[in-house]
């Protein structure tokens, strides 16, 4: 028995239902069934009650459930306490959005490698859906993504680190468009094709809500979840784009492409790191958090 089926009937418990658990954990909801299948196999017996519309966990589920939060919790803290140092130390396993990873996160690594060289950082990227459901599985300590549009379940702990504002990006060399056609970032988007930031992405979705509400129909040409590709290709002229952008990233594109913010007021969003509360990696997890900030102060302040 796996502890991602563990970790997926303990999603289901604390969700209310398989659909909840299988959005929260980025799973299909038969991937989430199957796995409950073989997990009954294994106890031999039924954990649910399925006369309803909704399976509801039986008094065996929850008996089991009750089980499985203590196996998981003692296996997540296998490693607490050994070496007896109050210094931490021992692997982290750090998942971060693209933008973060190429931003900051080299500076951090660094200061983690001097200072804390105990602690054994590996990272791996991906969209924050993505990370957010594989650090509830038990994939990571900690990740770094973008402030989900709804709260994160209560198990859960999002720290905010820094802002960044939404512009239009448009060719630095490209003739302004016509003034009658409304507010000056509307006009770029009608002007020129549409090179659309990733809509499974949650600042993709975010932005097309924002679309929709202001009533901007534009037809993507081109569909990216890299800002450095759809930098480079609205540089190169092929049209616009709209995208979150940091202080620091705003600094370095200055000149290469033509910043307009978007939306009256700018629309904004927040990165920063989520965490399982309660973690048994948490005074890692906390070194790591407390540079992150550092580095974001230090960097504002220049």
């Amino acid at each position: 028995m796996s502890f991602r089926t563990l970790r997926t009937f303990r999603a289901i418990g604390r969700c209310g239902s398989f659909a909840a658990a299988a959005r929260q954990l980025g799973l299909t909801q038969s991937a989430v069934s199957m796995q409950i299948r073989a997990l009954e196999e294994h106890v031999g017996t039924d954990l649910f009650d399925r006369s309803h519309h909704r399976p509801r966990l039986n008094s065996a589920g929850r008996l089991v459930l009750e089980r499985v939060e203590d196996l998981l919790d003692a296996y997540d803290r296998l490693g607490d306490g050994l070496g007896g140092q109050a210094v931490p130390d021992g692997p982290l396993r750090i998942g971060s959005i693209q933008t973060a990873l190429v931003e900051v996160m080299p500076l951090v690594l660094r200061r983690v490698q001097s200072d804390y060289p105990g602690i054994r950082p590996t990272v791996l990227t991906g969209l924050s859906a993505e990370l957010v459901a594989r650090l509830d599985q038990g994939e990571f300590d900690m990740v770094v993504v973008t402030e989900p549009p709804s709260p994160p379940p209560q198990w859960l702990e999002f720290t905010r680190i820094r802002q960044e504002q939404f512009y239009v990006l448009a060719p630095a060399g490209h003739p302004e468009p016509p003034l009658a056609d409304g507010p000056e970032d509307a006009r770029w988007l009608r002007s020129l094709p549409y090179l659309q930031f990733d809509r499974s992405a949650w600042a993709g979705q975010q932005l097309d809500a924002v679309m929709r509400q202001r009533g901007l129909d534009v037809q993507a040409t081109m569909q990216f979840d890299s800002l450095t590709a759809a930098l480079v290709m609205v540089e190169a002229g092929l049209g616009v784009s709209v995208a979150p952008l940091s202080a620091q990233r705003v600094q370095a594109v200055q000149g290469r492409v033509r910043l307009i913010p978007f939306g009256d007021p700018p629309m904004m969003r927040h990165v920063g790191v989520m965490q399982r509360r309660d973690h048994p990696r948490q005074q890692a997890v906390a070194v790591v958090t407390g540079i992150l900030r550092q580095l974001e102060a230090d960097l504002q302040k220049n």
